[in-house]
């Protein structure tokens, strides 16, 4: 998918900003380290700091908390009413609904807290909850329960189990019509983002890309998943909740809808995305990223869906090796290092190309990605060879080049699921590749 950025880190140009969640027509709520914000804003702010972290469906209620003396106090905010309500003894607000149904955790003594609904101006201690993490227009909520995550407020909460030799579960986001939840699933010390599915009186959990560390956030209706993944797997994260070490990992945000994570980015800008945090029906995704000028501090964004190029990725034939030729000055387009030549960077390309076509690589695989027009719009290329230190079978990505005018369209993330899915199928159990350490465009995308 391609986007186009908005970025709200205006709401906070010296601070942090993380922005948390998303109506169905895009309004955003998150917090910064000033406060709450809410993009478009209201008219009027109520008094006081806050820290929002949902919205509505329709984007007039938010909730999260309101800072009073030294305590931290759930509150339900109508938005452009400006006014606030204190949620009873409630601590922690994380769920609201176009009803004004919220959820959340509540102390019941020093030591526990329980999961909460407040509806009708009252607030429902859940017994068999320890936390309520989010709440559907359906009154349906899903969290944390005593022995595991489960989905409440049905007459029976109905459990989500961990896959078989999984240890434990996390459940975080909920799809508007309350079939699917995503969260993340522990196996030894990795947790693995994963997406249960209802079925009948149950659900069906799978793993997004088994193996892969990360945690899954949010979901929409149409089955589309968003949330962070690991770049490499966080060391002491046993028996820890995901969400709680995310910001001491290093991770990029992701998206999936069916296959293989695919890392969410946009061109022309340097901000690097960390986490994604809800995605709405129509595909708008919020978050915070990372910019190389001021790495320590976050920074909130919406992805708006721009119109993709309808992308057809074939093999290439050895008659097509113009065309793959003619993408190939594509891998020098950055800022060179000192002394670098641009063809320097391709012309092994090009006789391994070469090559290729006169059948002299039987190991080599090459692909073109052709748009609506049967224009050639990108290509690539990998060859199978063994893993260096382990010898195993393993494949290497040659290259891989887009048209200037097709970047940011979906073109590149084709191509890369056509060159995985062949060097699964060829029985390589992993792919290599180089990237020159200042080429931050081929770094974000890989």
């Amino acid at each position: 998918m391609a986007y186009k950025l908005f970025d709200l880190a205006g709401y906070a140009p010296d601070g942090s900003s993380v922005a948390r969640a998303l109506s169905e027509q895009g309004r955003t709520v998150g917090y910064t380290s000033l406060g709450s914000f809410a993009d478009p804003p209201p008219k009027q702010w109520p008094e006081g700091f806050l820290q929002l972290h949902s919205v509505s469906s329709d984007g007039q209620l938010a909730v999260g908390e309101s800072k009073q003396v030294s305590d931290w106090k759930a509150v339900l905010v109508e938005l452009d009413a400006g006014r606030l309500r204190p949620l009873g003894e409630a601590s922690r607000c994380l769920g609201v609904n176009v009803r004004g149904e919220a959820v959340g955790r509540v102390p019941v003594d020093k030591r526990t807290n329980l999961g909460f609904l407040w509806r009708d101006g009252q607030l429902e201690v859940v017994p068999e909850s320890l936390c309520l993490l989010a709440i559907n227009d359906q009154s349906q909520a899903v969290g944390l329960g005593l022995g595991g995550p489960a989905l409440f407020l049905e007459e029976q909460p109905l459990a989500l189990e961990p896959p078989a030799d999984f240890e434990e579960a996390a459940a975080y986001g909920l799809s508007p019509d309350g079939r699917l939840v995503a969260g993340a699933c522990r196996h030894q010390l990795q947790w693995q983002p994963c997406l249960w599915t209802r079925q009948g009186e149950g659900f069906r959990v799978e793993l997004l890309e088994p193996g892969r560390g990360g945690v899954a956030l949010g979901v929409n209706d149409q089955g589309r998943v968003v949330g962070y993944a690991f770049e490499r797997p966080p060391m002491g994260f046993d028996r820890v909740a995901p969400w709680a070490v995310m910001a001491s990992a290093r991770v990029q945000a992701f998206e999936w809808a069916g296959g293989g994570l695919c890392p969410l980015q946009v061109e022309g800008t340097d901000l690097a995305l960390k986490v994604a945090t809800g995605i709405n029906a129509r595909g708008q995704v919020v978050g915070w990223g990372v910019s190389p000028s001021t790495p320590r501090l976050k920074r909130a964004f919406r992805l708006d869906p721009t119109q993709a190029t309808r992308v057809t990725v074939r093999p290439a034939r050895p008659d097509e090796l113009d065309c793959l030729l003619e993408l190939l000055p594509r891998l020098a387009a950055f800022d060179l290092p000192p002394r670098r030549l641009p063809q320097e960077l391709w012309q092994g390309d090009a006789d391994m190309l070469r090559a290729w076509a006169r059948g002299y690589e039987p190991q080599c695989a090459c692909w073109l990605a052709l748009d609506e027009s049967a224009a050639v719009v990108g290509c690539c290329a990998v060859r199978l060879r063994p893993e260096l230190l382990s010898q195993k079978p393993s494949a290497h990505l040659e290259l891989l080049a887009v048209g200037a005018d097709n970047q940011g369209k979906g073109v590149g993330q084709a191509l890369m699921q056509a060159a995985e899915s062949w060097a699964r199928e060829q029985g390589a159990v992993s792919m290599s590749l180089h990237v020159f350490a200042n080429n931050q465009r081929a770094r974000r995308f890989y």
